[in-house]
């Protein structure tokens, strides 16, 4: 397929092509020709009409093919994986608040009860003291059906 050129160097730019072309490819830049190939129909007007012989024909070529696009080997990036080790917490931080609610919970739970046994046991097992005459004392005794309230009772100590 050809196509219309323009030689810049014979162009004197008297603008004849550009009259005589019906479809408005041509037109002057500078004072020389120009073709714009999209709207040229190859109808040749341009050629006969150019005083200098500036127009003439070229052979198109042939549109290369597009290149095909090869993706670039790139080399993979080096990954370094460093192996930490796990941060160790040291024993104490994990036992000391169990222990602590452990003993919390004994001292609420179970000391008042050891306190209440030991003393009901004690006050059951004291020896009497030999009373003063004439003093009445008092003393301590539990109750076993009061579910271990203490209750003071008189005791009357000597005579009948």
């Amino acid at each position: 397929m050809d196509v219309i050129t323009i030689n810049a160097q014979r162009c004197n730019g008297c603008g004849a092509c550009v009259e005589i072309c019906p479809t408005g490819a041509m037109y002057l830049v500078d004072g020389k020709a120009v073709v714009d190939s999209t709207l040229c129909h190859e109808c040749e007007a341009c050629l006969t009409a150019c005083p200098t012989g500036a127009t003439g024909h070229n052979a198109k070529p042939e549109p290369a093919p597009k290149p095909t696009r090869v993706p670039t080997l790139r080399p993979e990036p080096d990954v370094i994986q460093i192996r930490t080790q796990p941060d160790v917490i040291p024993f104490r931080t994990k036992v000391l608040p169990l222990v602590s609610a452990a003993l919390t919970w004994a001292g609420r739970e179970i000391a008042p009860r050891l306190a209440d046994r030991l003393l009901h046991t004690l006050n059951y097992q004291a020896p009497e003291q030999p009373a003063v005459r004439g003093d009445t004392s008092t003393a301590l005794s539990s109750n076993a059906n009061a579910g271990g309230d203490q209750h003071r009772r008189r005791r009357r100590r000597g005579g009948g």
